[in-house]
């Protein structure tokens, strides 16, 4: 392969004004110029993307390359060109989640109490290159159209605690052919590990509380269909803009767009368009591109609300954080409780429908996401990749 980079813009149609993504590939060498002809997706119009390397440049969506010319070889077309174009590297949205073995843990040992959770990331760096053969060899049959076209990749590997009783700890990444890094892998549970009720209880610091919030996300990121935050607060209203930024995507980086939602009010909403518009770029002009950020964008507002509630549900289970405290950091002290229940319909009737806010309704949640594939691989078992739905979540991973 020649070496080369990727430049990424965003641009509008120049008849309807619908966003298109497109990349323009770099090569290291001599490069051409020209244009790619394009086919709106909105308006069926056709307009021209001027661009080097028009041939291997191409659009991720919003348009269709119908053809290309080569500036060396053929004049300019007459079509109008995309307008308003800007370059970026990135998105907001894309945020990486974070476990912090070494900050306070949700996963602590039956026996003695101690934490299991870097015994565990221990484990998963000692074993990972068979990770990798077990991953890479259900790849192989995955693009030969034999696999179970899951969602999730999930490992269970055999941990043993300092005093020697021992667990299933359980890691899990998005599935997908694109590679992988150690730091793609998340711990979603340590099976049998002492109950997340008698762990997370009490009253304690908000840095304390962030923590054990922030991993329990991360668990119900991999064995929930939907999660819920709704707090009225992000921050505080002496917070310099730079760690307000930091204390929203220190969350947001936990959940992903697709299963989480978030309930808050309408001025911690505006704060934190205000702080990315004076410190990243103006917000308005992120949304109209389509890289701002979604679960801002799609936030339900609650005014008359003071509840701190925190949750991760399917259809026939369900397990709630909730307490004093809002999403801040600091020293001082809040209560924290965790708690299961069986059915969302528990939930909803003792923690939500009080709340009244819009997109809660029990008709409306959860979705049934119970018969989505994913595929397994058990250390004991060798790593022979099996496929586990869903819906199987709660008797194997719970």
């Amino acid at each position: 392969m020649i070496p080369h980079k990727k430049k990424h813009y965003k641009g509008k149609c120049p008849h309807c004004q619908n966003i298109i993504e497109f990349h323009s590939v770099h090569f290291n060498l001599d490069s051409d110029n020209g244009e790619i002809i394009s086919n709106c997706d909105s308006c069926n119009e056709k307009f021209k993307i001027v661009t080097i390397n028009p041939d291997e440049s191409y659009i991720v969506y919003g348009a269709r390359k119908e053809s290309y010319v080569d500036y060396d070889i053929h004049s300019a077309s007459k079509f109008p060109e995309i307008q308003g174009i800007i370059n970026f590297e990135g998105s907001l949205n894309d945020q990486k989640m974070i476990f912090d073995s070494k900050a306070k843990p949700i996963y602590l040992c039956n026996d003695c109490d101690k934490s299991l959770e870097e015994i565990a990331f221990h484990k998963l760096d000692n074993a990972f290159s068979e990770i990798i053969m077990a991953y890479s060899d259900y790849t192989t049959i995955d693009i030969k159209g034999y696999g179970f076209n899951p969602q999730k990749a999930i490992f269970l590997l055999n941990i043993k605690c300092t005093c020697n009783k021992e667990y299933s700890a359980v890691f899990y990444k998005k599935y997908d052919h694109k590679g992988y890094d150690i730091s793609d892998f998340n711990l979603g549970n340590i099976i049998n590990s002492k109950p997340l009720e008698s762990v997370i209880d009490g009253t304690m610091s908000k840095d304390d509380c962030m923590e054990l919030l922030k991993k329990t996300l991360v668990r119900w990121e991999l064995l929930f269909d939907k999660v819920l935050i709704i707090t009225p607060f992000v921050g505080h209203q002496y917070l310099s803009d730079e760690k307000l930024i930091d204390t929203w995507f220190s969350i947001l980086s936990q959940i992903s767009k697709d299963k989480a939602k978030l309930i808050t009010r309408t001025a911690s909403l505006n704060k934190v368009k205000k702080a990315i518009s004076d410190n990243i770029h103006d917000y308005n002009e992120l949304e109209e591109y389509h890289l701002s950020v979604t679960q801002i964008d799609e936030a339900t507002k609650l005014q008359a609300s003071h509840a701190k509630i925190y949750c991760g549900f399917s259809h026939k289970h369900c397990e709630i954080i909730h307490g004093s405290a809002n999403i801040v950091y600091g020293p001082s002290k809040e209560q924290i409780t965790f708690k299961s229940y069986g059915t969302y319909e528990e939930l909803y009737n003792k923690f939500l429908h009080q709340l009244g806010a819009k997109g809660l309704d029990l008709n409306e949640y959860p979705n049934n996401c119970g018969k989505t594939s994913n595929v397994i691989f058990d250390e004991s078992m060798n790593f022979k990749a099996k496929q586990i739905l869903n819906e199987d979540f709660e008797k194997l991973l719970l």
